[in-house]
């Protein structure tokens, strides 16, 4: 490619004008490519560079126009948004997706075994299926049973770390929705932490960045066993993408 193709590129790269098919053969040339790599890099600095100058040059005319026409100053401030909007796009690429820093930090918490005390001899009887199968990793039999004898609706009369197991092997079997269901009222138990972890495990497994910050928060706040982890989560959920 010439020197004319390659600043096109490079500029569709930036605009995500690319297909998914084109962006991936780009990336990999960056990773190849240190000349063109430092292109981008300095593409990038240009655009930031030329955006600031131009939100400084709309907010003085804003200031400008209040004093010479009523209304004219509406004008400015929208042209003002349409930068800001174009600066938030460029720095809002992220670097690694939640579901990819959920391949990394996804592990399952150790739950103590709950003797079962205090519940019905029919409840107690599934509940240590449940547990028996669990501990053996038969994750499909622990979500059989579930579906089977409806816990559903009698869910609250289990042990809470049985329901953690059975939430656990939803996630092993990658059934996140069904896992984020049965995890999220555990959070008002003794068992807190590990299904905050839980939590943030499925948000960050179905991509919800949103919803995976919010509970990083959350996990800090509580000054916990995970709250190291999930700094280092938080760090990587903004670190920016430039190329």
């Amino acid at each position: 490619m010439n020197k004319q193709q390659i600043e096109q590129q490079i500029d569709r790269f930036i605009n995500n004008e690319m297909s998914l098919f084109e962006q991936k053969e780009f990336r990999r040339m960056l990773e190849t490519d240190s000349h063109l790599k430092e292109q981008v890099k300095l593409r990038m600095i240009l655009i930031e560079g030329e955006l600031i100058r131009a939100e400084q040059k709309a907010r003085l005319a804003i200031e400008a126009s209040k004093h010479i026409h009523p209304h004219s100053w509406v004008a400015v401030a929208c042209i003002l948004c349409i930068f800001a909007g174009i600066g938030l796009y460029v720095g809002s690429l992220h670097r690694y997706s939640p579901e990819e820093i959920y391949q990394t930090y996804y592990e399952v918490p150790i739950i103590e075994r709950a003797r079962g005390e205090g519940i019905s001899e029919k409840i107690a009887e599934c509940n240590q299926k449940i547990i028996t199968a669990y501990e053996q990793q038969q994750y499909e039999t622990v979500t059989e049973l579930y579906r089977e004898k409806e816990l559903s609706t009698k869910i609250d009369a289990f042990p809470v770390s049985t329901r953690l197991y059975i939430g656990i092997s939803f996630i092993e079997r990658q059934e996140t929705t069904e896992a984020i269901s049965v995890l999220l009222p555990l959070v008002g138990t003794p068992y807190k932490e590990e299904a905050e972890w839980l939590l943030l495990c499925c948000y960050m497994k179905i991509n919800d960045r949103d919803k995976t910050l919010q509970v990083v928060t959350e996990i800090k706040e509580d000054n916990g066993l995970y709250k190291e982890k999930a700094i280092l989560i938080e760090k990587l959920l903004k670190e920016r993408k430039w190329f």
